[in-house]
């Protein structure tokens, strides 16, 4: 019998401290679903919902990890209140500089197109185009 009396009265005391903790979890305005919600004290796990929300028993003074691929850690102790709104910030991944260089096809004809020719010889050729150009005078013949 006091086993029984101390099993109810243990019971009651459990229900009577903790609470269920409600939440919802974004990132820039968007709801985040698959967020993985642990609570450290009791080992309890739970994911957010495609909407981002979730339910977690928790007693005050618990601590709350919010884990997502791709997005920082955020740790949140429980207080007296039961809805909570986190905020997710999403992880920056630095690339290496990429350095794009011409493709060449081989033909030389072709390749030579794709770079820039020096101002003298280009000025030259205009020049040559002109010249050729002009009716040749009858002195020269």
């Amino acid at each position: 019998m006091k086993i029984f009396l101390f099993s109810c009265f243990f019971f009651v005391f459990q229900n009577f401290f903790s609470q269920q903790i409600t939440g919802k979890i974004s990132s820039d305005s968007a709801s985040l679903s698959r967020v993985l919600v642990v609570n450290i004290q009791s080992d309890e796990k739970v994911y957010s919902n495609s909407n981002g929300e979730f339910v977690l028993d928790a007693n005050p003074g618990d601590e709350l990890r919010f884990i997502k691929e791709g997005y920082e850690r955020k740790v949140l102790l429980v207080r007296n209140n039961d809805q909570l709104v986190v905020n997710l910030v999403k992880l920056v991944t630095e690339i290496e500089e990429v350095v794009v260089q011409k493709k060449l096809s081989g033909n030389l004809a072709t390749d030579a197109g794709l770079f820039n020719e020096n101002k003298k010889k280009v000025a030259l050729n205009n020049d040559l185009k002109v010249y050729f150009k002009l009716p040749s005078s009858a002195s020269l013949m």
